[in-house]
């Protein structure tokens, strides 16, 4: 049943529009972390574009960055802005 919801819910049958989903992944480069799982991120990117989503990969610089990046995301409307750690916690569930 869980994975039926997902699928529903990443294709957009459950409460679908006519706009695109979007959302934006912010990840730190200079983390180890990043690079080991950069591979899987690009899938799950992918993935979600495959069910019509708008995805975007934003890389913070510095120290602030991604409460900068998260605060510019959400007053762009963005639907959904999540770290890689928590998009790579998903995937290991």
């Amino acid at each position: 049943m869980h994975s039926e919801k997902v699928r529903s819910s990443l294709s957009g049958e459950v409460g679908a529009t006519h706009a695109p989903r979007t959302a934006v992944i912010i990840a730190n480069p200079g983390s180890g972390g990043y690079f080991l799982n950069a591979h899987q991120l690009a899938e799950a990117m992918a993935n979600l574009r495959r069910h019509g989503w708008q995805v975007e990969l934003k890389l913070t610089g510095a120290v602030d960055d991604a409460s900068r990046l998260a605060a510019e995301a959400v007053a762009a409307k963005v639907q959904v802005v999540s770290s890689r750690q928590a998009v790579m916690a998903r995937l290991t569930r």
